[in-house]
């Protein structure tokens, strides 16, 4: 796999440095550099959303979160879901989570993480009718064969959706058809999105009847990054790599050369461009690859924009014509674009 190097060089103007608030944090010697994520403490019950329960499907939403000096949650946005009808009490449940805060150098500092919650109605072993299991043959079918069924398959598999008694175990497997049916039909960055669905149920079925065996979610893994190094998603890819390594190393040396190419970009200043669309929501939020950037070509309007670091938040009113500079010792950094919905822009990385 080869990647696109593009030497422009940039030229920096102007930058709008976000040290403003960054002078609370002293310059610290190396081995004072020592971080300890947020732990969470305490969980509580969550509401089961009224529609869901009538139809007694189960859920999952993924939440990025802020978690603040005194280990309470704040901002918490949604990354992806199941179903819009879990999100609303998703977020309103998390927000009641309480950690013990992050530290970096010894101090409390407000800190980035991430939280996978899932609504199982019940005792958890409802099954779906029996048509959900005739649909599900009758749709892989059509996805592999040869003709083009890209309208049938799609109702069925919104069919699917929307069956009564849904568990998880259920659903995986209908996002397992959603991620054969973007493959096949829908761009690139459509099928990253159905494959990181489909690992949402990574984990959530018992031992028997476990559907992302260890292989399936190496391989799942995999996809992603190539799909993401395709798409000059570079930071998300190295996060991706990162997990990999952790669970398997010997799958990860495959990409070493990949990601050490990108260090060596980074290091010397290439620019890197990639679109970014908030689709149905009213913002979009993305991994930072370097600590310099700037945004060009927005269509729509973009209101603020949120910093979200492993050691540090702030938020600042978006500036059309600014460049920003993240200081190191926030750590690694997501920003949050706020504004409304179907807007797209050009993030630009230096």
């Amino acid at each position: 796999m080869k990647i696109s190097k593009q030497k422009t060089k940039a030229v920096i103007l102007g930058w709008l440095l976000i040290v403003l608030i960054a002078g609370s944090h002293p310059v610290l010697a190396e081995s004072e550099f020592e971080y300890q994520p947020a732990v969470l403490l305490k969980d509580y019950p969550w509401e089961y959303p009224r529609e869901r329960q009538l139809l007694w499907q189960a859920g999952m939403v993924e939440m990025d979160i802020m978690v603040d000096t005194e280990g309470s949650v704040f901002d918490p946005v949604v990354i992806r879901s199941t179903h819009p009808g879990f999100e609303k009490a998703a977020l309103r449940a998390v927000s009641r989570f309480i950690y013990e805060p992050a530290r970096y150098a010894g101090n409390p500092v407000n800190s980035n993480s991430s939280v996978r919650m899932l609504f199982v109605f019940g005792n958890g072993k409802t099954r779906p009718v029996n048509e959900f299991g005739i649909d599900y043959r009758v749709a892989k079918k059509l996805l592999e064969g040869e003709k083009d069924q890209q309208k049938r398959v799609r109702k069925i598999l919104d069919r699917m959706a929307d069956r009564r008694g849904l568990e998880s175990h259920s659903l995986a497997y209908l996002y397992m058809l959603e991620s054969m049916y973007a493959e096949r039909y829908l761009d690139v960055d459509s099928q990253i999105d159905a494959i990181k669905n489909l690992l949402l149920f990574e984990g959530n079925s018992d031992e028997k009847r476990r559907f992302i065996t260890s292989e399936m979610h190496k391989s799942l893994t995999m996809n992603i990054i190539k799909l993401l190094i395709t798409t000059g998603r570079y930071s998300e890819a190295i996060a991706e790599y990162r997990k990999l390594k952790s669970n398997y190393s010997d799958a990860a040396a495959h990409f070493e050369p990949i990601i050490q190419e990108i260090d060596n970009m980074v290091d010397e200043g290439t620019a890197f461009k990639r679109s970014l669309n908030f689709g149905k929501r009213d913002y979009v939020l993305t991994r930072l690859l370097t600590g310099k950037f700037y945004l060009t070509d927005v269509q729509g309007h973009i209101d603020k924009i949120k910093f979200r670091c492993d050691r540090y938040y702030t938020a600042v009113d978006f500036q059309p014509t600014a460049r920003y500079q993240i200081p190191e010792n926030w750590g690694d950094c997501k920003i949050l674009l706020v504004g409304e919905k179907s807007t797209t822009a050009d993030l630009v990385q230096l």
